[in-house]
């Protein structure tokens, strides 16, 4: 079933960008633990902004999963969507 398949793909998405949030987290904290270094600043400030995009991804990857997996769940709207694909 193509529309469970999604469901793990759009999962399986959520997990790495749970692993990169993790990852700019640790990069920054390493960036300031060493801050004494000049130009790190910008560095850190970089990241900073490449971790909050990432967290936009997670709640977009979140919302996304929510949405299919609630549409799933609806026997009648997969029934609609299944007969608008099918006659399509």
């Amino acid at each position: 079933m193509k529309e469970s398949e999604l469901l793990r793909k759009i999962k399986h998405i959520a997990d790495e960008l749970k692993i990169i949030h993790a990852i700019f987290v640790d990069q920054i904290q390493a960036l300031l633990a060493v801050r004494i270094v000049g130009g790190v600043d910008v560095l850190i400030s970089n990241l900073e902004r490449q971790q909050e995009r990432v967290k936009n991804m997670q709640v977009q990857a979140g919302a996304t999963y929510v949405s299919v997996h609630s549409f799933l769940s609806h026997p009648l709207l997969y029934l609609l969507y299944y007969l608008l694909t099918v006659t399509a």
